[in-house]
């Protein structure tokens, strides 16, 4: 038997362009600094990978679960989606989620940097290291969504959208046309502002794995309690911001905070003494030279 599948309007132009950026921003920006850190500043490229699986194992994976059981333990049921949830609970998940964050990712930036990367650290490697952690997080929280967003367009633009629903159950169709239906109806520029947040959010796991990077290079702790508290502070303010101001705003807010936050990260990479190593002691006059040579 024939499905009869259900007409879809089709994805503006603009919309696909957008979400094109998005991907190409996600996905190459991250590449592209790493090349340009490494040929500039002369960075290693495995700190890249050791950032990328710091990031990988303590938010992803620890992160992800500690929060899940907390806000179990709460009561707090975030099955009918994010959005109900903060409607209800804005100021316990914005402080829960953005003290998780910040412990869990700067934590694991701090274990990272004293007990896997080479030593002496130097600080070239921390930004190779920020641009690990912030670059799989680009490219797997936001990069692969927005290539297959621009995917699923083309294939609704061609007509094609058949191929979608293939191995889809008839009983799914619809919840499955919920799914894509923000394709056709939202902004375009709603599919712009996520690369924004993304180069914003490069740019402070660049700045934040600079100041672990002091903290263990200078044994002072109160630089970690510094990076956390930056940390949870940006997600969980942006997180209340968020429910009260359109994105766009949103987005501008947290790159006017990321530009002040760089600056002053900048200004103590510049002045970071370079590290030099001790000249050795001379030899005592005389010492291994032979009779014949005196």
């Amino acid at each position: 038997m024939t499905r009869i599948l259900p007409t879809l309007p089709t994805v503006p132009t603009l919309s696909i362009a957008f979400m094109a950026i998005t991907a190409v921003v996600s996905i190459l920006l991250p590449i592209a600094l790493i090349i340009i850190v490494k040929k500039k500043a002369g960075g290693k490229l495995k700190n890249v990978f050791i950032g990328a699986a710091t990031f990988v194992l303590f938010a992803l994976i620890l992160e992800s679960l500690v929060l899940k059981l907390v806000l179990n333990a709460a009561g707090i049921d975030t099955s009918a989606g994010r959005e109900a949830a903060l409607k209800e609970h804005l100021a316990f998940l914005a402080i829960v989620g953005g003290l998780a964050a910040g412990l869990f990712e700067e934590v694991g930036r701090y274990l990272a940097m004293r007990f896997v990367m080479k030593k002496p650290l130097l600080k070239e490697n921390s930004l190779m290291y920020g641009l690990g952690h912030g670059g799989i997080e680009a490219i797997l929280s936001c990069g692969v969504t927005y290539v297959s967003n621009v995917v699923i367009s083309l294939l609704i633009n061609s007509g094609d959208a058949e191929r979608l629903f293939k191995n889809v159950p008839t009983s799914m169709i619809d919840q499955s046309m919920e799914t894509i239906e923000p394709l056709w109806s939202s902004s375009s520029v709603t599919f712009l502002l996520p690369g924004l947040e993304r180069i914003s959010a490069i740019m402070i796991h660049i700045c934040l794995s600079y100041i672990v990077y002091r903290a263990v290079k200078d044994s002072n702790i109160k630089l970690l309690i510094a990076a956390i508290f930056i940390h949870a502070a940006i997600d969980g303010v942006l997180v209340v911001v968020a429910q009260f101001v359109p994105q766009i705003a949103t987005e501008l807010i947290l790159l006017a905070v990321v530009l002040v936050l760089a600056f002053f990260t900048l200004k103590a990479y510049k002045s970071e003494q370079p590290l030099v190593e001790e000249p050795s002691e001379p030899s005592p006059r005389g010492e291994g030279v032979s009779e014949a040579d005196g």
